[in-house]
């Protein structure tokens, strides 16, 4: 699901799967829990979101739109993109974004624009390819107790953001990319 603005996200998914497992949405949701093993995560213009979930071969994992204070923790497997966060505010990830197939390298791990937005105590990668682990434009982000091992064309690339903190981080190649 791709957008210019917040209404391009707005849909109503009802009792639909992804490989068979659950697609839950959610659209101006308040003190929301999801857990499990689910094909996809959508939470837009929501807030007070907690999702702990296993996501596997998909086009995204979880999508993070105009939401705040969501926290989401688990392992996203075999995603072109594991997580997209865009005009979220206090937005954070933990856990573990893995590609090992084809058919879903290149893309990003985690993918944040115009959010306030953490990765905390991750691990994200992929055995051969392209794409970003995390990559960042317009954003302040925390990337915190995070380990980047795998074949990236940018383990972290920061574009117009600021206040950025990155602590402990362990990346496999030496790319770091800043842009203005």
């Amino acid at each position: 699901i791709e957008g210019n603005n917040v209404n391009h996200y707005v849909h109503t998914f009802t009792d639909d799967t992804v490989n068979g497992k659950p697609v839950y949405y959610y659209v101006n949701a308040n003190g929301v829990t999801v857990s499990g093993n689910v094909g996809f995560v959508g939470i837009v213009n929501s807030r007070n979101v907690y999702a702990d979930v296993s996501i596997s071969e998909n086009y995204q994992g979880v999508l993070i739109i105009n939401s705040s204070d969501v926290f989401v923790e688990g392992d996203i497997y075999n995603c072109y993109h594991g997580v997209y966060i865009r005009w979220s505010d206090n937005a954070t990830f933990s856990g573990e974004v893995y590609k090992d197939d084809s058919d879903y390298k290149g893309g990003n791990g985690i993918h944040i624009v115009d959010s306030n937005a953490s990765v905390i105590d991750a691990t994200i990668s992929q055995t051969s390819g392209s794409g970003y682990g995390v990559r960042v434009e317009d954003s302040s982000v925390t990337i915190r107790d995070t380990s980047i091992p795998g074949d990236f064309s940018r383990s972290i690339w920061l574009s117009d953001s600021y206040n950025c903190l990155i602590e402990n981080v362990t990346v496999e190649k030496d790319v770091i990319y800043l842009s203005e």
